[in-house]
């Protein structure tokens, strides 16, 4: 059946919305049926994507900040409508990270998800910088409710400086080592020079993937050289993870 990515950080700004565009592109070019859906009630930077079709599903009602409890079966459903062996995309909001997890335990979701036949992979975001301690404790939050029902993939998102803390890197890590067979694999946005993240940023602003933008014939050559380095560096590391999922 479906395998479903949900995107889960309880800190915004930390890069969930990048990380939904790269697993989007990355399984559309490996001709993998995909469907993409971003639960973020305010900002919506995924849906913004055209190319990839998402279906914007407010979980939480933007006035009141109040949860939409219909929202929340409506996304159910339409992960469990999609097609056999296609993939799901989930970027959810900040906002409604602790509602979505509750909504997900106390409706024993990722239960009955598997009982369906479908696989469910949640993606974490570890970032460096001053949100360091804030991603942990999300990370750690999301391991101890559903490590024993989906598989994990941490993200670690060097764009704001190196993850480490009393010297020590993420792999050595007391909450790495905590929850370490939960996870099924790393991948890391590392520290770029200041062009290649200027590259990214034109691509990103426009909204487009980065095939896209390396074909478009607005971008300058060495633009579409570091982003085709970029998006290289990406895929290789998706691809070990795809391996071990089996899909």
């Amino acid at each position: 059946m479906a395998t479903v990515h949900f995107i889960l950080q309880g800190k915004g700004g930390v890069g969930k919305s990048f990380v939904a565009v790269m697993l989007a592109q990355y399984l559309k070019e490996k001709n993998v049926k995909t469907y993409c859906a971003d639960t973020d009630p305010i900002n919506a930077t995924f849906a913004s994507f055209n190319e990839f079709s998402v279906k914007h599903i407010k979980l939480l009602n933007g006035e009141s900040n109040l949860i939409v409890q219909a929202a929340f079966d409506n996304l159910i459903e339409y992960i469990c409508e999609a097609e056999e062996e296609a993939h799901i995309v989930v970027d959810n909001g900040a906002s409604s990270f602790i509602p979505l997890i509750n909504y997900l335990v106390e409706n024993n979701v990722l239960d009955l998800l598997k009982s369906l036949g479908h696989s469910i992979c949640l993606h974490s975001i570890i970032t460096g910088g001053q949100a360091l301690n804030d991603t942990l404790i999300g990370f750690d939050l999301l391991s101890n409710k559903f490590s024993k029902s989906a598989s994990i993939v941490v993200w670690l998102n060097e764009y704001f400086g190196e993850i480490k803390a009393d010297n020590k890197c993420f792999e050595q890590m007391s909450v790495y080592k905590k929850h370490a067979k939960s996870i099924l694999g790393i991948i890391t946005a590392r520290l770029q020079p200041e062009l290649f993240m200027m590259s990214l940023k034109k691509a990103l602003e426009q909204r487009l993937s980065l095939k896209t933008a390396i074909n478009s014939p607005d971008l300058k050559i060495m633009d579409k050289q570091r982003l085709t380095m970029i998006r290289r560096d990406f895929y290789e590391q998706l691809d070990v993870i795809m391996d071990q999922t089996g899909k």
